[in-house]
């Protein structure tokens, strides 16, 4: 018979000397759910897989409480009640509720029983959801089976929904000379698979994965410059959760009195896919902390400033709003962000196209941010034509070119007062009240922009 220990999450055993207060994570619920179906009974090597099986979760179970007594733990059997001639699809049951001070309670129940039934996994793991007392703090399922599920029922689908329950789902299967074929069918909510071929493997296994549950990891997370330096900072960043994407972990990186990346602390029982909000920003995928000892995160961020500046101050106040840069990738041109006419901001180091929203569009192309410098992009100076509108209408604002007459612009006549930033050039309104009904009463007017310069104008 073969034995596979899928562990849909981690426990510990007090090994971590780093370990962090418990508080600073939150209560830690972990439910052990134990497969004492038929075939539990089997020879593994010397002993039955029951017997295996009961020493490693006793043992683990009891280092567990004397040594981290604030962490709540459970035990739900299946396979346990039925014959399996019976072929009984709903024996399970959660035999010690979650709780502190329960070694002797789980290790009672699980003495009291022999193998018997059948396997309903996907059964079991439905009734895991309402084996928590809450969803706050960590809530953690190890699920032990010698084999897959015998009744009706899609095991992954069940931990893929107990995600949405804040249930911590991360797989660690351990089986016994099985393949690693059969090994990853079971895989399907993430994680690791190991193989014990003996008896012994098994403690070494356990000892690995049992780092994980009680302890935080300490990192820091290293923005590297154009040349590899960790010296960027003052950027936020989220920790989400590589299976899910849930949200684990937000901060603003900082670094200390010492010019170095200050230390986080995370929980080692998820991977992370790291967001770090630079603009554009950059991403780090699957990162798996290592517990026992400290992480370091590099993520290349190097940054600069576009400087933007009117040719003219003195006609800010008038054409404030109206001014609009706006900075596009140059090779995806997808929108990274809107400026003011006179400001400074911090991009990722590469080029950018600036677009500015006068009329005509001005564009800049190419424009290079360097890595910790300025670049200053200066925008040049419009005029302005005041507009009044006497009457709601409809009209239009032509331009002179060298190619002929172009419309840049239609006129939201059912405003009475418009300020509109204009390039230097010679301009034609067009344009015709409502109550005018003939093409005959359409008024034109001629005007010319100068820059830094205002053009009043009444259109009545």
């Amino acid at each position: 018979m073969r034995v596979i220990l899928l562990l849909l999450a981690l426990w510990g055993m007090g090994i971590f000397r780093h370990a962090i207060a418990q508080e600073s994570i939150g209560t830690t619920r972990v439910l052990f759910v134990a497969d004492f179906s038929l075939s539990m009974g089997g020879k593994w090597e010397k002993r039955p897989k029951i017997v295996v099986l009961r020493e490693a979760l006793e043992k683990t179970v009891q280092k567990l409480q004397k040594e981290y007594p604030d962490v709540e733990v459970g035990l739900r059997l299946f396979g346990h009640k039925s014959p399996k001639h019976w072929n009984d699809c709903r024996d399970t049951r959660l035999e010690v509720p979650i709780g502190k001070g329960n070694h002797k309670k789980i290790s009672e129940k699980l003495n009291m029983y022999e193998p018997r039934g059948v396997t309903p996994l996907a059964y079991t793991l439905q009734q895991v959801r309402t084996d928590f007392p809450s969803s706050q703090g960590r809530n953690i399922v190890i699920l032990f089976t010698d084999g897959a599920e015998s009744c009706e029922g899609d095991p992954c689908a069940v931990l893929n929904s107990l995600k949405s329950k804040n249930i911590t789902i991360k797989p660690f299967i351990i089986g016994i000379n099985l393949d690693m074929e059969a090994l990853n069918t079971l895989a399907c909510a993430g994680g690791s698979v190991y193989n014990a071929e003996k008896e012994a493997d098994l403690e070494i296994i356990l000892q690995k994965i049992t780092e994980r549950i009680v302890a935080l990891s300490s990192v820091t997370v290293e923005l590297l410059d154009e040349n590899n330096r960790p010296v960027e900072t003052n950027l936020p960043m989220i920790f989400y959760d590589s299976g899910d994407k849930s949200v684990r972990y937000v901060f603003f990186h900082t670094l200390n009195a010492e010019g170095k990346p200050d230390t986080l602390y995370l929980d080692p029982v998820f991977s992370y896919d790291l967001y770090v909000y630079s603009t554009p920003l950059v991403s780090k995928k699957n990162i798996k902390l290592i517990p026992g000892q400290h992480n370091v995160i590099k993520v290349k961020v190097p940054t600069g400033y576009i400087e933007t500046k009117l040719q003219h101050v003195t006609i800010e106040a008038d054409v404030q709003g109206k001014l609009t840069p706006v900075i596009r990738d140059v090779r995806t041109q997808y929108l990274v962000d809107f400026t003011n006419p006179n400001d400074k901001r911090r991009y990722l180091a590469q080029n950018y196209d600036l677009e500015i929203l006068t009329v005509p569009t001005i564009n800049i192309r190419n424009v290079n941010v360097s890595s910790a410098k300025t670049t200053k992009v200066e925008i040049p100076a419009p005029g302005v034509l005041i507009l009044d509108v006497m009457y709601e209408g409809i009209g239009s604002i032509l331009m002179r070119t060298k190619d002929g007459v172009q419309k840049i612009y239609e006129i939201p006549t059912h405003k009475r007062r418009q300020i509109i930033a204009l390039q230097p050039g010679e301009y034609i309104i067009v344009y015709k009240p409502n109550f005018a009904k003939r093409s005959m009463d359409t008024r034109t007017k001629t005007f010319k922009i100068v820059s830094n310069q205002s053009v009043r104008i009444t259109l009545n």
